[in-house]
């Protein structure tokens, strides 16, 4: 297949509640011709009531593969997820590494108040409740300083892999 863009995979990244979704939408838009979004809570919706813990692997099996079929297609795939488990980030770079595609990491930057704000507004189409915020906020502030992001700005832009010097930083 021949491509006439750089195709490959943006993770969003964040804690719930803090703009990924916004921000897939906006990056969708602006490159409405070269990128879809694969979004495991839209996944989540379409199969029905929106939390099944027992179904989280046949997401995870559905976002592979909508993933992988994007990336093939010649799109790039913005995955907005959370995207901050190393097993799941693992498995992402490994589906790029079979397409020879880059995996960029977009982390969204919000305070952990704004994000409790957010997550009670009437107009979401779900919750998730201050409990998991708060523990997802940990991780995010975990993996920011793993990866040296700064946390000052409203978003960063990393680096997870790239096949052309095959490094690996997740």
């Amino acid at each position: 297949m021949e491509r006439n863009h750089q195709t490959g995979i943006v993770l969003m990244q964040g804690p719930p509640a803090c703009g990924k979704s916004t921000r897939a939408r906006q990056y969708q838009e602006q490159n409405p011709e070269t990128s879809v979004i694969v979004s495991r809570d839209a996944l989540r919706h379409a199969r029905g009531k929106y939390w099944v813990p027992k179904q989280e692997k046949y997401i995870t099996a559905l976002e592979q593969f909508a993933i992988k079929q994007a990336v093939e297609m010649g799109y790039t795939a913005i995955v907005d997820a959370t995207n901050m488990n190393p097993v799941m980030i693992a498995e992402i770079v490994e589906i790029a590494k079979g397409l020879n595609v880059p995996v960029v990491g977009c982390m969204i930057h919000t305070t952990l108040e704004e994000c409790l704000k957010r997550d009670v507004n009437k107009n979401r189409e779900h919750t998730v409740g201050a409990m998991v915020i708060r523990n997802f906020y940990k991780k995010y502030e975990v993996y920011c300083d793993a990866h040296n992001l700064d946390r000052s700005t409203d978003f960063s832009i990393h680096t997870i892999y790239n096949p052309e010097n095959a490094t690996n930083d997740n």
